[in-house]
């Protein structure tokens, strides 16, 4: 029984140590092209009325940018901004809102950042580290995904059972194998 459940969880680990770095160079080489295409859309002019063929293509994949960059915990900017050198008061944009704005450069920040954290989390991917501390804080994770907050008393308090039980069934594995 033991043997069963070893094999089907070390099964469930070679499969994320595969599938993960392909998700993330997925985006990340997603969020490289819409760089490229924000660029593009940067550099076209009103000269060269073709140049303007990328606004169509990041029409078309604002949703998907915006998307990506939220997923790389990348806050969607709120930019505070003085309508007149004299007055007082600022009025606030959302950058993503649109990307014709004057604030394209921010966009472009966002974008660069989106890129940075889609290549750390590929790169973690071949962190022994990483799967370490992913083995000890999957609770917590799992607690955090499920809309929970993850860093209460409950989330305490289940990390230390579910060590407990993770120390306990290594233990019994291990002596499981030195008796047979």
């Amino acid at each position: 029984m033991i043997d069963h459940v070893a094999l089907i969880l070390a099964g469930f680990f070679v499969v994320c140590l595969i599938v993960r770095p392909i998700f993330y160079y997925a985006k990340l080489r997603a969020m490289y092209q819409h760089r490229d295409a924000f660029v593009r859309f940067l550099n076209a002019t009103s000269e060269n009325p073709s140049d303007y063929q990328p606004y169509a293509e990041l029409a078309l994949k604002w949703k998907e940018i915006t998307n990506l960059v939220r997923q790389a915990d990348i806050d969607i900017v709120l930019l505070a901004r003085a309508p007149s050198h004299s007055m007082v008061c600022t009025t606030s944009i959302m950058v993503f809102k649109d990307f014709t704005l004057n604030e394209k450069f921010q966009v472009l920040e966002s974008i660069d950042q989106a890129i940075g954290h889609f290549a750390a989390r590929r790169n973690e991917s071949f962190s022994p580290i990483f799967w370490i501390e992913s083995l000890f804080n999957w609770p917590k994770s799992l607690l955090g995904s499920l809309g929970f907050k993850s860093e209460g008393a409950f989330a305490k308090i289940l990390q230390i059972v579910v060590l407990i039980l993770e120390i306990a069934v290594a233990v019994l594995a291990v002596t499981n194998s030195i008796n047979i």
